[in-house]
């Protein structure tokens, strides 16, 4: 849904002769470090508000085994992590509010100019606890791949951060707060730089 394909059967590389201007389309299309060829043809820019929660349910995902076995975060795993957190910023909605709080948090951030985004953990507990425990379990190995997906949305509604994917820069954070786990600065240690 609008993120970039890993899997290496699914390139578009050697698809057909280059025609002029077709490197810019490409290049639009590429999100984050990613080459051309990992894309297909069908994966513009493009806004997914109807992906059915099948798709980004990380409930049964088992992110802690990968880790445990000094593997990464594969790219099914990654790109499901990044559709789960796209439609939270997409369609999560406090209790008793009829509009999703995060794309006015969104337009609220391009107009102030701002590269990082506040996101409250309830939230993100209320949308998806597993995501919510990976962050906090994780932040090293989720985190990043939260603020490529904030980058992605970003660019697809704002000229300012469009530019920024173009420059292939990723500088945008989402800034988790409200944390419920509060730790006595005394206490702090190098483990909690992980």
């Amino acid at each position: 849904p609008g993120f970039p394909i890993s899997s290496s059967g699914m390139s578009d590389a050697g698809s057909g002769p280059e025609t002029p201007g077709s490197g810019r389309a490409k290049r639009r299309r590429t999100r984050l470090g990613a080459t051309p060829s990992e894309f297909g043809e069908g994966d513009d820019l493009e806004d997914d508000k109807d992906v059915p929660e099948y798709e980004y349910d990380l409930t049964h995902e088992k992110l802690d085994e990968t880790l445990s076995k000094g593997l990464g975060i594969d790219s099914r795993l990654e790109r499901k992590i990044k559709t789960c957190f796209q439609q939270f910023l997409l369609r999560f909605k406090l209790e008793g509010q009829s509009e999703p709080r995060y794309p006015d948090m969104l337009r609220k951030m391009a107009e102030e100019n701002q590269r990082h985004l506040d996101v409250n953990f309830g939230h993100l507990q209320q949308w998806s606890a597993q995501l919510a425990l990976w962050i906090a379990d994780h932040p090293a190995r989720v985190m990043p791949i939260l603020n490529e997906t904030l980058l992605f949305e970003a660019a697809l509604k704002f000229g300012t951060y469009k530019s920024l994917l173009d420059s292939e820069e990723t500088e945008l954070r989402v800034a988790v707060h409200a944390f419920p786990v509060r730790e006595p600065i005394r206490e702090l240690s190098t483990r909690h730089l992980d």
